[in-house]
């Protein structure tokens, strides 16, 4: 549900700041004290459901940061028992915490029903990112509950590669998912680092051009690639 009549986000920058940056290390009582003080400044502008599922999926969060998962793990699911009962589509990220909480509590046998679930809520329009987020946590849980990866999951995989034009190295496709991962992270890292320097643009095209030549993700280096042709942008 959207906001009513105004034009604006739930969270504000500043908050998100404060709670996962600002107070990271604090303990949960005071960063969820932050938060809901936060929430009584903005939840009249929104409708309640939303803010229901909102709350929830923030108290969930700061408890999983906080590694109290026991205590989080209702917070995801009430999110997404409210959506189920309100029609609304699984929230990616939740379910991604559903089967993450679960395999930390070693429970298993719920956390392959959460990424079976989430599985059945894939479609077409999905990215190669949002898979490989969902792959990343299958394979965690295989190695960690000791059972063998799938092969009816290999399509995905190859998927992921295809999209995301990186090439295959590995023929375990554990391994393969990590190293996929790990490169995705690093270069991911590497964009946003040149994206923040304060340094000329004929600087930051050669920077740019270093990354797409030695980049070996053909999705990063297209990506690159469309913003050099856009300059203004650039300089931003």
């Amino acid at each position: 549900m959207t906001p009513r009549g105004r034009n604006r986000e739930f969270l504000s920058k500043d908050i998100i700041l404060k709670i996962h940056n600002e107070l990271k290390d604090a303990d949960s009582a005071t960063r969820i004290n932050t938060f809901l003080n936060y929430v009584e400044t903005v939840k009249q502008d929104f409708d309640e459901i939303f803010v229901e599922i909102e709350v929830a999926k923030q108290l969930g969060l700061i408890h999983f940061e906080n590694k109290e998962y026991l205590v989080a793990l209702p917070y995801f699911e009430k999110v997404d028992e409210i959506k189920k009962r309100e029609g609304k589509q699984s929230d990616h990220l939740n379910s991604l915490l559903l089967i993450r909480t679960n395999r930390l509590l070693k429970r298993y046998e719920q956390s392959f029903y959460w990424f079976n679930r989430t599985l059945e809520s894939i479609n077409d329009t999905d990215s190669a990112f949002c898979l490989l987020d969902i792959m990343g946590d299958y394979v965690d849980l295989c190695q960690d509950a000791n059972i063998s990866f799938d092969s009816k999951h290999d399509l995905l995989v190859n998927k992921i590669i295809q999209e995301l034009g990186i090439t295959k190295k590995e023929t375990n496709f554990i391994k393969q998912i990590h190293h996929i991962r790990e490169r995705n992270r690093y270069w991911n890292i590497e964009l946003g680092k040149i994206l923040i320097q304060k340094v000329s643009d004929t600087e930051k095209v050669n920077l740019f051009k270093n990354y797409i030549a030695k980049c070996e993700i053909k999705w990063y280096r297209d990506y690159v690639l469309e913003m050099l042709k856009r300059p203004n942008e650039n300089s931003r």
